[in-house]
Parts: structure tokens; C-alpha cells; sequence
């Protein structure tokens, strides 16, 4: 948990230090466009041609490319935002401003048995709705910034934005103080069940053993 309080804390410095993103010029004029839990989004052609469903848009593999929509589902968007601040293995945090957008963009590594690779997590809003982008590489792409730039603006102030992140950040420390609590109590009631086993089986070995010695 003291981990969790450091980053929570680191967190809440950096949206102290937020910085202004110069936006270099990209033309997307003629990028396709495409509709997600109803906000629409022109795609940048090296992410055309993807997998459109209802809360999300995937082209190739979620870590390559994926927009999501956490519409009218706080309990999942204060969980994946939480466990993507705290897991291991998150590599930056850095909060900055596109267009009429606030971010939060996390750099991320992950490493499978046959796969490895960076990835970040773009967390932004549309109206009031926060939408997750995540991108291959180690960087935001200057065409996933003209992405976020064109969408459409959020409703939140600066202030606004970051005091969700924070609340957020608030209810998952609560679930985890939770869990751990529930834990602990997991496995006290398994450490008393496999007490009662043994007791049980004690008991039947000195029945067995009684039983024995009286008929042989």
C-alpha cells in the first residue's frame, strides 16, 4: 500500500506541472471517420480498417491501437484507471493539454513469454465522457494528438478534469483497502477451515486407532 500512496502522491505533483503540447500541423481533412459509444472520431489512416464495436475501436491488437468508451460506467473507469496507476509496470506518468482536451498519458511495457513491447494509455474526456486511447510505442504520434485535437471538446474545466482523476484514484485505494481486507479474512476462515480438517482428521485417527486396538 505504501507504493500505491507514492504514486497517488507523484500524481498529484505532476498535475501541478502541466504543460502546454504544441500541436504540429497535421492535415485530416480526408480521414475516415468513425462513431464510438456516440462520439465521432476521424482516424488517422495507419488505424483505418479496424474493429468497431460499440464502446470500442481496435485495429490489429488492443495494444496497438484501441479507443474505448467508459460511458455510463464510472465502477470500470475508477478501476482501469487505478490498476493502470499502480501496476508494475507503468514507466511514466505525464499530464498535458491537446487542443481543448486535458490528458493524462501513461507509458507502459508489457512482457509476455513470446511478446514484448511499450504501449501508452491516453486518458481524455468528450463532453463528459472519458474515452481511453492506447497506442503502440512510447510516445503519443503527432496523428493521435490531431485524433484527440478534432474530437469533440470536453465539458470539464482543468480543475474539473483532474478532481475526477483524483476521486478516482480515491475509490480504487478504498477497493484495495477493501480487498485486502476481504483477503485477510479469506484466508483466516482457510487457515480455520484447515484447522478443522486436521482436527477432524485427528479425531478420526484415534477413533480408527481405538477402534483397532478393541477388535484385534
Amino acid at each position: 500500500m505504501k507504493r500505491i500512496h507514492l504514486l497517488f502522491a507523484i500524481f498529484i505533483v505532476l498535475i501541478l506541472f502541466v504543460g502546454l503540447t504544441n500541436v504540429s500541423a497535421v492535415d485530416s481533412s480526408k480521414w475516415k471517420k468513425i462513431t464510438v459509444d456516440g462520439t465521432e472520431f476521424k482516424i488517422p489512416p495507419e488505424y483505418e480498417n479496424g474493429d468497431l464495436y460499440n464502446r470500442s475501436y481496435t485495429k490489429d491488437n488492443w495494444s496497438y491501437f484501441t479507443i474505448f468508451s467508459y460511458k455510463n460506467d464510472s465502477h470500470q473507469e475508477y478501476h482501469d484507471f487505478g490498476y493502470a496507476l499502480t501496476s508494475n509496470n507503468l514507466k511514466n506518468i505525464q499530464m498535458d493539454h491537446i487542443g481543448n482536451h486535458d490528458v493524462i498519458i501513461m507509458s507502459r511495457y508489457i512482457s509476455h513469454w513470446d511478446y514484448a513491447d511499450y504501449y501508452i494509455q491516453i486518458w481524455f474526456m468528450c463532453g463528459n465522457v472519458t474515452y481511453q486511447i492506447t497506442q503502440n510505442g512510447t510516445n503519443m504520434s503527432e496523428n493521435v494528438k490531431e485524433l484527440i485535437k478534432t474530437s469533440p471538446k470536453q465539458n470539464l474545466t482543468s480543475q474539473e478534469f483532474y478532481s475526477k482523476f483524483y476521486n478516482y484514484q480515491i475509490k480504487y485505494m478504498k477497493y484495495l483497502d477493501d480487498l485486502e481486507w476481504v483477503n485477510n479474512d479469506i484466508q483466516q476462515f482457510e487457515n480455520q477451515k484447515k484447522l478443522n480438517q486436521q482436527e477432524q482428521n485427528d479425531n478420526m485417527y484415534w477413533y480408527l486407532f481405538g477402534y483397532y486396538s478393541n477388535n484385534y
